[in-house]
């Protein structure tokens, strides 16, 4: 039991035990993330990060503005703008995560992620590369002509890379 302003507060600790893996019936549900486009699931459904963006630009004049100022004011608004931006991106995070999970589950489906581990070490384009390649949005395969929004495209991938890694992780499992 704890104290803190004047409230008390019980602190509980319960045994749940784990819920079983479930196969996933629907198939897979990819999404691909990005800063532009926060998630883009292999459906179609684009989160954009665009009011994300927004607000970082608003604060960072804000605290460009406050900062110039230097008065007593100034520094206590400043720290308590500290740590609203990364409050409101986890919040925001957490929605669309939210979203992803709900949808995965009504149409019985797993969620598939890329791996984003390492990617600094396996990319070797140069920095002017990256920002052509990053400004393109659609994929034009250049065999058979199809044409894709590449995040679309590439949460398709992710969900296909899903299944089938799952198939081989548990063809072992079915196996021993």
């Amino acid at each position: 039991m704890v104290s803190r302003g004047g409230n008390w507060c019980l602190y509980a600790t319960c045994d749940i035990p784990e819920a079983d893996i479930r196969e996933p019936e629907g198939g897979f549900l990819g999404a691909d993330l990005g800063i532009a486009n926060i998630a883009v699931t292999s459906e179609g459904t684009v989160h954009a990060g665009k009011h994300v963006n927004q607000v970082r630009h608003r604060n960072r004049r804000l605290r460009k503005r406050l900062q110039k100022k230097g008065t007593k004011s100034a520094k206590r608004l400043l720290r308590k703008l500290s740590g609203r931006e990364a409050r409101f991106a986890a919040d925001t995070n957490h929605c669309i995560s939210k979203k992803l999970v709900t949808e995965a589950e009504r149409t019985c489906r797993g969620i598939a992620l890329e791996d984003l581990g390492g990617i600094r070490e396996r990319v070797r384009l140069r920095k002017p590369q990256r920002v052509t390649l990053h400004s393109w949005t659609t994929f034009l395969c250049m065999s058979c002509g199809f044409a894709e929004h590449a995040d679309i495209n590439a949460a398709r991938d992710i969900a296909a890379r899903g299944a089938a890694d799952w198939a081989v992780s548990h063809a072992a499992d079915d196996a021993a």
